[in-house]
C-alpha cells in the first residue's frame, strides 16, 4: 500500500467577500399606512377685526380723527356715545366735587356761594381738576362698551399711549413756554398790571405747599382728561362721519373754549386756536401725547407762578385776554406745532393705524411666532 501524505486546505483567497452568517428576521418591516396624509395646521397671528376689543379693528389705515370707524364701527355708535358720555361725566364730577367738599369741610375748610369752595385755596384747585379728570373713565366706558373697542385707541393710531414720545414733546414745550413768559415780562401791560393780572402776594409757605401738591399731582390728569374728551372722544365721533380732521376741531375747539366760563373775545379766540390746533397736532403725530404735555406743561407752570404771586383768577368774574397777548399766544402756539411736527417726522412716528390681514393669510414670519 502506498502511503498518503497530510490533507492540505488551499490558502484563502484573499479577494473573496467575507461570508456572513444569515440570520433569520423575526419580523418583517411594517407597510406604510394607507390612508391619506393629513398636514398639521400651522399656527397663524391672524387677527380678526370683526372681534370685540380686537388689536387691529381696522380694515383700511386710518389716521388719528377716524380710528373709531373699525370694522364693526356702525353709524349710531358715536351718536349715542356722545350724550352718554356727557352724562358720565357730569354725575361722576358731581360726585367727585360732592366727595372733595365733604373732605374739606370735615378738616375745617369753608365753603363759598359761588365757587363751593374759595377759588384762591388748594382745596379749589383739587376740586376742579378732579372733576374734569374723570373724563377719562367716562369717555373710557363709552368706547369700551357702546363702541366694544379698546382705549387705546383714543391716544393714539397703535392702540396705546406711547410714553417714549412724552419726554421730547415735554422739553419741546418746555422751551416754548420759557421763552413765552419771558416774552411776557416785556410786552407792556395794560395799566400799570402784570400779564397774570392784579396780584395778592406770596401766600404763605403752608398754602403754597399745599398748592404745588396739588398743581402737581392732579393738573396732569385734568389737562389730559380734556384732551381725551374733546380731542379724542369727539373728535374722533365727529371724524367718523368726516374724512377731514377740520369739523371735528372747529367744533371741538368752540366746545373747549366756552367750557372755560365767561369771557372776553380775546380770551375766547385764545381758547378755541389752542383747541384747533392740538386736533391738528392729534392728526399730524396720530396720537394725543403732544397735546397733552403741551396742555400740562402750561396749565402747570402757569398756575405755580399765579399761586405763588397771588394772581389765582377768579372764574366768578370775566375773562379778559388783550389782544397783544392774544398775538404772544398765537405766536407760541405755531412754534410749538411745527417744531413737534418735525419732531415726529424726524422720528418716523407711527400717525396711521395698522390693517388687519385678510382671513387665512400667514404672517410675514413663516406662522411660526417670532423668538
Amino acid at each position: 500500500m502506498g502511503e498518503s501524505g497530510p490533507v492540505t486546505q488551499p490558502p484563502p483567497d484573499p479577494w473573496a467577500a467575507p461570508s456572513v452568517p444569515s440570520v433569520p428576521v423575526p419580523y418583517p418591516p411594517a407597510p406604510y399606512p394607507s390612508a391619506p396624509y393629513v398636514p398639521v395646521p400651522v399656527p397663524q397671528a391672524v387677527d380678526d377685526p370683526l372681534r370685540p376689543y380686537s388689536r387691529r379693528p381696522h380694515v383700511q389705515a386710518q389716521p388719528y380723527h377716524r380710528l373709531l370707524r373699525t370694522a364693526r364701527g356702525r353709524w349710531w355708535m358715536p351718536v349715542a356715545g356722545v350724550p352718554v358720555g356727557a352724562v358720565l361725566f357730569l354725575l361722576a364730577g358731581l360726585v367727585v366735587g360732592l366727595a372733595v367738599a365733604a373732605t374739606v369741610v370735615l378738616t375745617g375748610g369753608t365753603l363759598d356761594d359761588a365757587t363751593l369752595l374759595p377759588y384762591d385755596s388748594p382745596g379749589y384747585y383739587l376740586l376742579t381738576n378732579l372733576s374734569l379728570a374723570v373724563g377719562i373713565p367716562a369717555v373710557a366706558v363709552v368706547v369700551l362698551v357702546i363702541h366694544r373697542e379698546r382705549m387705546g385707541w383714543l391716544s393714539s393710531a397703535t392702540g396705546r399711549l406711547r410714553w417714549r414720545l412724552l419726554v421730547p414733546f415735554g422739553l419741546a414745550a418746555l422751551g416754548v413756554e420759557a421763552l413765552t413768559f419771558g416774552a411776557l415780562a416785556v410786552v407792556p401791560a395794560p395799566d400799570d398790571e402784570g400779564a397774570l393780572g392784579p396780584t395778592t402776594g406770596f401766600p404763605g409757605t403752608a398754602t403754597f405747599v399745599a398748592f404745588v401738591a396739588v398743581i402737581l399731582f392732579t393738573t396732569p390728569l385734568q389737562a389730559a382728561a380734556e384732551e381725551y374728551v374733546f380731542r379724542g372722544y369727539l373728535g374722533q365721533a365727529i371724524g367718523f362721519f368726516s374724512r377731514s380732521w377740520i369739523p371735528g376741531a372747529i367744533v371741538g375747539g368752540t366746545l373747549f373754549a366756552l367750557a372755560h366760563g365767561a369771557q372776553d373775545v380775546g380770551a375766547f379766540l385764545d381758547r378755541f386756536a389752542y383747541g384747533v390746533l392740538f386736533a391738528w397736532l392729534a392728526w399730524r403725530t396720530g396720537g394725543l401725547e403732544a397735546p397733552i404735555v403741551s396742555h400740562t406743561v402750561h396749565n402747570v407752570l402757569t398756575l405755580l407762578l399765579s399761586a405763588a404771586v397771588g394772581a389765582l383768577p377768579d372764574p366768578s368774574v370775566t375773562t379778559e385776554l388783550p389782544l397783544r397777548y392774544l398775538a404772544l399766544d398765537l405766536v407760541s402756539f405755531v412754534a410749538f406745532a411745527v417744531l413737534v411736527d418735525r419732531l415726529a417726522r424726524r422720528r418716523g412716528v407711527q400717525t396711521r393705524s395698522a390693517v388687519a390681514p385678510p382671513p387665512g393669510a400667514a404672517p410675514a414670519y413663516g406662522g411660526f411666532p417670532p423668538t
